[in-house]
């Protein structure tokens, strides 16, 4: 038999921790100033929405496709709402991920967007080193104007997370 009170400590306590370590956790971009964070919005605005997230993530992707665009429209564009989306990658390939679409360290969204949109093309695959062909692929495509090797090697953007 299942003990759900046990079970249910156990994940509150997870709960916690996680929330705990989201919130006190900042992110070597911010705190040393070397690296820019991806900030949309009025620095100004009266509402600050942290956004972590990790770019292997379908309901990250959800919020970033079909969210987003209408609080973008509705709240960010009116200067009412900034959002700063920090990444919490849960394995390398959301990690690889993460190192591009920072990589230009320019502070805008952009790439940041085109994988969540595209996360079903570049996501697919048996093998971490397929999922980053495909990545590496997609972004070459797509002309962004960075180096993919340089970027996964760029030994700042191992460490803002």
């Amino acid at each position: 038999m299942i003990n759900y009170n046990l079970n249910y400590k156990l994940l509150l306590t997870i709960k916690i921790f996680l929330v705990y370590f989201l919130f006190l956790t900042k992110s070597f971009a911010i705190e040393n100033g070397q690296l820019k964070g991806i900030i949309v919005g009025n620095e100004n605005a009266k509402i600050e929405i942290l956004v972590y997230e990790s770019l292997t993530c379908p309901h990250c992707a959800t919020f970033h496709n079909e969210v987003y665009p209408n609080l973008k429209k509705n709240f960010i564009d009116e200067g009412i709402v900034k959002i700063e989306f920090k990444s919490f990658p849960l394995d390398i390939a959301a990690l690889n991920a993460s190192k591009i679409a920072h990589c230009k360290n320019d502070g805008k969204p952009d790439i940041l967007h085109f994988l969540f949109y595209n996360q079903n093309e570049w996501l697919k695959g048996e093998t971490f080193d397929q999922i980053n062909l495909n990545l590496k692929e997609i972004i070459k495509k797509e002309n962004f104007g960075i180096d993919f090797t340089k970027c996964i090697d760029d030994k700042r953007l191992k460490t803002i997370y």
